[in-house]
C-alpha cells in the first residue's frame, strides 16, 4: 500500500514538472521573437545616436578648426595693424611738438612785430618822417636817419612776412596733425576691434576645445577615417601619376620606334641608290660606251622616297608651360571663389591640440562659403578626374611638369583632356554632411609634393 501511494506521488509529481516545462517552452519562443527585435531596434537606435554622436563632435572640429584659422588671420592683423598704430602716435607726438614749436615762434613773432609797430607810431607822433630827417644837424645824420628808417621799414615788412609763413606753416602743420591724430583714431578703433574679436574667437576656442576632449573617442575615429582618406587618396594619385609616365613613356617608345623605322627606311634607300649606281659605273668602264637602255626602251628611274612617317604628338611648348608655372610662385590666386581661408596646413606635424594625434597633410584644405566655385589657378590641361568616396570628384590639372590637385568637387564642369584657363571653374566645393564647405588642394612636380601655400599670395 505504501509502495502504491509513493508511486502514485512521484506519477503527480512529474505530470507537474512536464506541465511547467513545456509552459516555459512555449513562452520562451515567443519572447525569444519579441526579444531579438527589440534588441535590432536598440542595436538600430544605438548606430544611430552614434552616428549622429560623430556627425556632431565633426561638426565641431570642422568650426574649431576654422576658428584657429580665423584667430591666425586675427593674430597676423593684429600684428600688421600694432606698428602702424604706434608709427601714427610717434608721427602725431612729433608733429604736435613742431606745432607747439611753430606756435611759440608766432607768439614770439607777434609780439616783436606788435612792438615794432607801436615804436612807428610813437616815432610818427613825435614827427612826420621826412621832419625827422630835415631836422639832422648835419648831411650824414640825415643819411643814417634815413638809412635807419629804410631798414626800420624793411625790417617791419621782413617781420610780417615771417609772421604770415609762421602762421601759414603753423596751420598747414595743425590741419596734418588732425589728420594723423584722426588716422591714430580709426586705426586704434580697428585694433581695438580685432582685439575684441580674438578674444571672443580665443574663448569659443577654448569652449570647443573643452568639448571636444570630453569626446575623444569620436574624435579618434574621425581623425582615423580623415587619414585613411588622405591616404587612398595619395595612392590613387600615385597610381594616376604613374598611369600618366606610363603612357608618357609608351607614346615616346612608339616615337623613338618611328624614328628608328625611318632612318632603316633612309639607309635602306640610300643602299639602294648606292648599288645602283656602283653597277652602271662598272658598265660604262667595262664598254667605255654609255650603258644601253633595258630591253623595254625605258630607263632606270631612282624609287622615289616615301614620305617620312608620322611620329606620335608631344605635348607643345611642355618647357615653355613648365616655366610659366614656376615663375607664377607666390602669385598664385585661391583655388576657390568667394571668402576663404586655409584651415589645414601642409606637412606632417602633431595635432595643435592634441598632442597625441599625428596630422599627415599633402597639401591645404581650404574652408569656403556654401556653394562657392573650385577654380584652376594657372592654365593647363585636365589630365585626370577620379571618383572617390570622402572627395567625391578629384581634378588634376596639368602644367607642364606641375600639376595642382583639387579634392572634394560637385556638379564637375570639366572633363579628362579638356584645357582650362587660370580662374575657370571646375565645379562646386562639396558641402559635407556637416554643412561645411570644404577643398583639399595640392601642388605637385610630378610625384613631389610641395607646400601650396609658398605658392599661393
Amino acid at each position: 500500500m505504501r509502495k502504491l501511494a509513493a508511486l502514485l506521488l512521484i506519477l503527480v509529481v512529474v505530470g507537474i514538472a512536464g506541465d511547467g516545462s513545456w509552459g516555459a517552452a512555449r513562452r520562451n519562443s515567443r519572447t525569444v521573437r519579441r526579444e531579438r527585435a527589440e534588441n535590432q531596434r536598440q542595436s538600430r537606435r544605438t548606430r544611430e545616436r552614434i552616428q549622429v554622436n560623430i556627425e556632431q563632435t565633426e561638426r565641431e572640429l570642422l568650426r574649431y578648426e576654422r576658428l584657429q584659422a580665423e584667430i591666425a588671420r586675427s593674430e597676423e592683423s593684429i600684428a600688421i595693424l600694432q606698428p602702424r598704430v604706434d608709427s601714427l602716435r610717434r608721427h602725431s607726438a612729433a608733429l604736435a611738438d613742431s606745432v607747439s614749436r611753430t606756435g611759440a615762434r608766432v607768439e614770439s613773432l607777434q609780439r616783436s612785430y606788435a612792438e615794432s609797430l607801436r615804436a612807428i607810431r610813437r616815432q610818427r607822433q613825435i614827427s612826420s618822417p621826412a621832419a625827422f630827417i630835415f631836422a639832422s644837424e648835419s648831411f650824414s645824420q640825415a643819411w643814417r636817419r634815413l638809412r635807419y628808417l629804410r631798414e626800420l621799414a624793411r625790417s617791419n615788412r621782413d617781420k610780417g612776412r615771417r609772421l604770415k609763413e609762421e602762421k601759414e606753416r603753423l596751420e598747414a602743420e595743425q590741419v596734418r596733425l588732425d589728420s594723423i591724430r584722426n588716422r591714430q583714431e580709426r586705426a586704434v578703433a580697428l585694433l581695438e576691434r580685432r582685439r575684441e574679436t580674438l578674444r571672443r574667437q580665443s574663448a569659443d576656442s577654448e569652449q570647443l576645445i573643452a568639448s571636444l576632449r570630453a569626446q575623444a573617442g569620436n574624435l579618434n575615429s574621425i581623425f582615423a577615417r580623415q587619414q585613411q582618406q588622405s591616404r587612398e587618396l595619395d595612392r590613387e594619385l600615385e597610381r594616376a601619376l604613374e598611369q600618366e609616365a606610363e603612357q608618357a613613356r609608351r607614346i615616346e617608345a612608339e616615337r623613338r620606334e618611328a624614328e628608328r623605322r625611318e632612318a632603316e627606311r633612309r639607309r635602306e634607300a640610300e643602299r639602294r641608290r648606292h648599288e645602283r649606281d656602283s653597277i652602271a659605273a662598272a658598265r660604262r668602264n667595262n664598254s667605255g660606251t654609255v650603258v644601253p637602255a633595258p630591253a623595254d626602251g625605258a630607263r632606270p628611274q631612282p624609287e622615289p622616297e616615301p614620305e617620312p612617317a608620322p611620329s606620335p604628338a608631344r605635348p607643345v611648348a611642355l618647357e615653355n608651360l613648365t616655366a610659366a608655372f614656376e615663375g607664377a610662385r607666390g602669385r598664385l590666386p585661391m583655388p576657390v571663389s568667394g571668402n576663404a581661408v586655409i584651415v589645414n596646413n601642409f606637412g606632417r606635424r602633431a595635432h595643435a591640440e592634441f598632442s597625441r594625434v599625428e596630422v599627415q597633410n599633402n597639401g591645404v584644405d581650404i574652408d569656403a562659403a556654401a556653394g562657392a566655385k573650385a577654380k584652376a589657378v594657372f592654365d593647363g590641361t585636365v589630365s585626370m578626374v577620379i571618383v572617390m568616396e570622402g572627395y567625391h570628384n578629384v581634378v588634376l590639372v596639368r602644367h607642364g611638369e606641375y600639376l595642382t590637385v583639387y579634392a572634394g568637387i560637385d556638379n564637375l564642369e570639366v572633363r579628362k583632356g579638356q584645357h582650362v584657363s587660370a580662374g575657370q571653374s571646375l565645379g562646386t566645393v562639396r558641402t559635407s554632411a556637416s554643412g561645411n564647405a570644404r577643398l583639399h588642394f595640392e601642388v605637385r612636380h610630378e610625384k613631389e609634393k610641395l607646400d601650396p601655400q609658398s605658392w599661393l599670395r
